[in-house]
């Protein structure tokens, strides 16, 4: 007899998801569940409500998105996209003196050549590169900031 799901979440094993090592075992409150619903079911019928009840399981490619998603693939995308199309979004004279470095959500880094330029930049072409950024990416970059050359943003882990 199949039983219907009222929820893909109702037997997953999630309490230690987040925990690292061979923690296979399901939580003290896990553990109480399951052995109340095995106790009321009895054991006839315990193995074929338990597997109607656990979630499916998910394919490789959905494992991949997720993981991609949770690394910042869209930024990455988008940073290589502007990389690609960098002189043709700020001009070919400006590209030779910038380029783009990180996207961190909606900010852009920009990597400026020399102090020079990183003064012309920051009070002549920023209100001008705002916008030019903002209708190139359609408002996913809103606020850039100029940096000088060399600058490394820190890490996320």
């Amino acid at each position: 007899m199949k039983t219907d799901k009222k929820s893909e979440q109702w037997l997953t094993r999630d309490d230690r998801r987040r925990s690292v090592g061979g923690l296979d075992r399901p939580s003290f409150r896990e553990w109480r569940r399951e052995n109340a619903l095995a106790s009321w079911l009895g054991d006839e019928r315990r193995a074929e409500v338990f597997a109607d009840l656990r979630p499916e399981p998910r394919s490789m490619g959905e494992l991949v998105s997720e993981a991609m998603a949770a690394v910042g693939k869209n930024d990455m995308l988008l940073l290589a996209d502007l990389r690609e199309h960098w002189a043709d979004i700020v001009g070919a004279d400006n590209a030779t003196q910038s380029s783009p470095l990180s996207v961190d959500g909606v900010t852009l880094r920009i990597e400026i050549s020399s102090p020079t330029w990183f003064y012309v930049f920051e009070h002549q072409h920023k209100a001008r590169f705002n916008q030019l950024l903002t209708d190139y990416t359609g408002g996913v970059i809103t606020r850039i900031q100029f940096v000088p050359r060399g600058y490394r943003p820190p890490r996320r882990f």
